[in-house]
């Protein structure tokens, strides 16, 4: 009985672990997407032309993810920075668009 309530205790406590909260890659790229798609500072910056591709370029020399964005006839790259969690807090890594390039036709 002492072994199955350890062994109850302790995968509770794994469940709980940072690791296991975060997203999978597939749906951490979505949301990072979904960031995107809801920019503001994005549309602006595209002038409001359709979005035709969205590609992710890896991390700059600044360990910032840097994504290409064509919109209509504009090419322009973005900064997508991981906003800090709460101390204490596990899950979804909430992201934010840190930086507009300018458009390039």
């Amino acid at each position: 009985m002492r072994f199955a309530l350890a062994s109850l205790a302790a995968g509770l406590l794994l469940a709980a672990s940072p690791a296991l909260a975060a997203l999978p890659p597939f749906h951490d790229s979505v949301w990072k997407l979904k960031t995107i798609l809801d920019s503001d500072a994005l549309a602006e910056a595209a002038g409001h032309r359709p979005i035709r591709s969205i590609e992710d370029l890896g991390e700059n020399a600044a360990g910032v993810s840097e994504w290409r964005v064509r919109a209509g006839d504009c090419v322009l790259t973005l900064e997508l920075s991981p906003l800090p969690m709460p101390e204490g807090m596990v899950g979804r890594v909430d992201y934010e668009v840190s930086r507009v390039g300018a458009c390039a036709e």
